[in-house]
């Protein structure tokens, strides 16, 4: 297909906004320390001086502290991949309330559900009727949605807020929108190659890539998942989400006009 895919994460034709790769190291230069006479200082001085200097210090120390919260990237997310916050906005902008054990399916199905539609439903007012928005902004509510998830499930070694032990859950959440997604956007197609459609591109290549692709059609993630570990890059679930990114991108390519550029422009401006 023609279109380029959106960027993700690291891996999977991910960019990385802000870093310099051609910056050179800095050095400092050399300090030279002259030599003075050390004057008669007053008794009070050492009682006062020093409890000032630890006042300074504290607060030094404080804002050292807030400052390098913000430095080191997004605060920590923690429990389930269902109740992340971007994985709740999705759910009420594109389904309403589902219970949190149908929520990756469930998104899943329904991104594929609107991009057939960004791709096959050509007027206006029949797209507003099925989907209840002008194809523009379903579009860009369909790319804000996938990035944010994409985002919050990125590990905190590529920026984002996930932590390791969150890896094969999150991986697990992932394989499930992806694959509901998959059967939406393909449905006469062979399980496998619907599969392969919007895994990573690494999948395909890789020596268990078909074992992979049979776990995924069996439903079987938490194998899918043990089996694919070895094969993602750092970025984890992430790519996983890049992939059916990358798939609707193709297929929203098709039509060379700028319900793609809506889609991708909000994608991509979720990605950290």
């Amino acid at each position: 297909m023609s279109a380029d895919r959106p960027q993700a994460e690291h891996g999977s034709g991910c960019h990385t906004d802000g870093v310099d790769d051609d910056a050179g190291a800095r050095r400092d230069g050399d300090h030279v320390r002259d030599a003075r006479r050390v004057p008669v200082v007053p008794t009070w001085v050492f009682v006062v001086v020093p409890a000032v200097v630890v006042g300074l210090l504290v607060g030094i120390v404080a804002v050292a502290a807030r400052s390098g919260s913000d430095d080191d990237g997004p605060e920590r997310l923690g429990g389930p991949a269902a109740e992340l916050p971007a994985v709740a906005e999705a759910v009420a902008s594109l389904l309403g309330n589902t219970p949190d054990s149908e929520v990756a399916g469930a998104l899943g199905q329904r991104a594929g559900e609107i991009a057939i539609g960004l791709v096959e439903v050509n007027d206006d007012i029949e797209f507003v009727e099925q989907f209840d928005r002008l194809p523009d902004d379903e579009a860009r509510l369909l790319g804000r949605s996938l990035g944010s998830i994409q985002r919050e499930l990125s590990p905190s070694g590529i920026g984002g807020p996930r932590g390791g032990d969150d890896r094969g859950a999150d991986t697990v959440f992932a394989l499930e929108l992806v694959w509901a997604a998959a059967q939406v956007l393909d449905p006469a197609a062979d399980p496998t190659v619907q599969a392969f459609n919007v895994l990573p591109a690494s999948v395909p290549l890789a020596e268990n890539g078909d074992d992979i692709a049979a776990a995924v059609v069996a439903g079987d993630m938490v194998r899918a998942d043990e089996l694919l570990q070895p094969v993602l890059s750092e970025a984890g679930a992430a790519e996983v989400v890049s992939g059916l990114a990358g798939d609707i991108s193709d297929r929203l390519g098709e039509r060379n006009d700028d319900r793609l550029a809506e889609f991708q422009d909000a994608y991509n401006l979720q990605i950290p």
